[in-house]
C-alpha cells in the first residue's frame, strides 16, 4: 500500500512545508496511480508558461505560482495539482483561485484541478464552485478508491463534449472578480427568453467573450424587459408577448431569427443549479440592454 508506513504526525512540524508535502506525499501518490515522467499519462513538473497572466475578456490575472504538477492523460491536460504546506486553507481564497487561474491557461485547459495539504486533497471542476471531491490522505486504505476515481488515468472521464461551452459567471466568480464592475457584452445572440416571475426575466446566450466562447445567464426585471422588447425587431415584438403571457412562459427564437444585442450587466456572485443539466452556473445582473448593427 502507498504510504504505508508513513507517519502522517510529521505534518504537524514546522520544518515539514509544501516541498516535503511534494516530495514525501503527494508524488508516490500520483506513481502509484500509474503516472510517469513519460508516456500518455505522464506528470509534467512545474510547466512554464509561454505568458504568465490568464485572460477571460478584459480580465487579466497575473500567476505567480506555478502548481507543482500538469497530469496528462492520453497526452492531454487533465487535472493540475498544487501542493501546499500542512496549515494552508486548500477549500478557498486565493490559493484556489491561483491554481484554477493556472487550469483555465490556454497553455493548459484541464479540466480538474487539486490542491493538497498533506492532509487531505481537494478537487474542483473548473465548472463548479465548491469542491467536487475532498479526500482525507491521512486514512489511505480507507479512501484509496475514491483517489482513484479522481485520479487514476483509467477512471477518468474528460468532462468537455464537443458542444459544451463553460459558464463565464462562475469563470468571473472564481477568479474573484468585482461585483460592482460593469461589464459590458455587445456581441450577445437572443436566442430565447425565459420568464421567472411576474418581475424576473432571464436569458441565456452563447457568446464569445475574449478568445473562448461561454455561455452566459443574464437576469432582469420587467422594466428592463420592456427595455430590451425596444431593441428588438417590431416583427417579433407580439410573439413574444404572446408566448411570455402564458405558459411554459418562454419563447425560443431559431438559429436563423436569433437577435444580436449590447448588455450591460454585473456579476451577481450567485450559484445556482440548473433544473435542465444539473450543472452550477452564476448569472449576471442586468443594468442597460443596447441595439447594435443599427
Amino acid at each position: 500500500m502507498i504510504l504505508e508506513n508513513f507517519d502522517f504526525s510529521v505534518l504537524d512540524e514546522k520544518g515539514f512545508l509544501e516541498d516535503s508535502v511534494r516530495e514525501e506525499i503527494i508524488t508516490p501518490i500520483l506513481h502509484g496511480l500509474g503516472y510517469k515522467a513519460t508516456g500518455k499519462n505522464r506528470i509534467v513538473r512545474s510547466k512554464s508558461l509561454t505568458h504568465p497572466y490568464v485572460y477571460i475578456g478584459t480580465i487579466q490575472r497575473k500567476i505567480n505560482i506555478i502548481p507543482d504538477y500538469v497530469l496528462y492523460i492520453n497526452d492531454k491536460p487533465a487535472i493540475v495539482i498544487d501542493a501546499k504546506a500542512p496549515h494552508e486553507n486548500i477549500n478557498s481564497g486565493s490559493n484556489v483561485e491561483q491554481a484554477f487561474s493556472y487550469a483555465i491557461h490556454k497553455d493548459i485547459r484541464a479540466p480538474l484541478y487539486g490542491l493538497c495539504n498533506g492532509r487531505k486533497l481537494t478537487i474542483f471542476s473548473i465548472s463548479e464552485y465548491d469542491p467536487i471531491a475532498e479526500i482525507d490522505f491521512t486514512n489511505l486504505v480507507e479512501n484509496w478508491k475514491e483517489i482513484e476515481r479522481y485520479l487514476k488515468p483509467e477512471y477518468f472521464e474528460r468532462p468537455y463534449l464537443a458542444d459544451f461551452h463553460p459558464d463565464l459567471g462562475m469563470y468571473m466568480l472564481k477568479l474573484n472578480a468585482n461585483k460592482d464592475t460593469d461589464y459590458i457584452f455587445m456581441d450577445v445572440w437572443l436566442s430565447g427568453i425565459i420568464k421567472m416571475s411576474d418581475k424576473e426575466y432571464t436569458i441565456n446566450s452563447a457568446s464569445k467573450y475574449g478568445d473562448d466562447d461561454f455561455m452566459i445567464s443574464f437576469d432582469f426585471n420587467h422594466k428592463q424587459y420592456e427595455q430590451l422588447l425596444e431593441t428588438i425587431p417590431t416583427k417579433y415584438k407580439e410573439a413574444i408577448e404572446y408566448s411570455l403571457s402564458r405558459q411554459p412562459y418562454l419563447v425560443n427564437f431559431k438559429p436563423e431569427h436569433q437577435i444580436e444585442i449590447g448588455v450591460v450587466a454585473n456579476l451577481t456572485g450567485e450559484v445556482t443549479k440548473s433544473g435542465d443539466t444539473n450543472e452550477n452556473f452564476v448569472p449576471f445582473r442586468v443594468k442597460e440592454f443596447m441595439k447594435v448593427n443599427e
